[in-house]
């Protein structure tokens, strides 16, 4: 298991206290009788603190399982986003005015 999966594997037993380790590779919203809106909502804050980035909430529906969170941290899209440069109307946030 290389860096990128131990990580994942961590953020979904955070999440997912109930899994065994050998069960988080198939770990989905299928597969796991826990995984509702609030744990997939949990697993992606865990998943951008873990790999300092935003995911953008059109990305919230693909990340069902292991294997699609494990796809979309290794793709493009995840390594173009910067959670200092990512601006929310309205919000403070590092190099932001409150």
């Amino acid at each position: 298991m290389n860096d990128l999966d131990e990580r994942l594997a961590r953020c979904f037993l955070a999440v997912f206290p109930e899994l065994e380790r050998e069960q988080v590779a198939a770990a989905g919203s299928e597969t796991t009788p826990e995984w509702d809106s609030l744990h997939a909502l949990m697993l992606i804050a865990v998943i951008e603190e873990a790999f300092e980035l935003v995911v953008p909430t059109t990305a919230y529906p693909q990340l069902r399982s292991y294997s699609a969170a494990r796809r979309y941290i290794d793709s493009p899209a995840a390594r173009k986003t910067d959670r200092d440069t990512t601006t929310t109307p309205g919000v403070a946030g590092p190099g932001r005015d409150e």
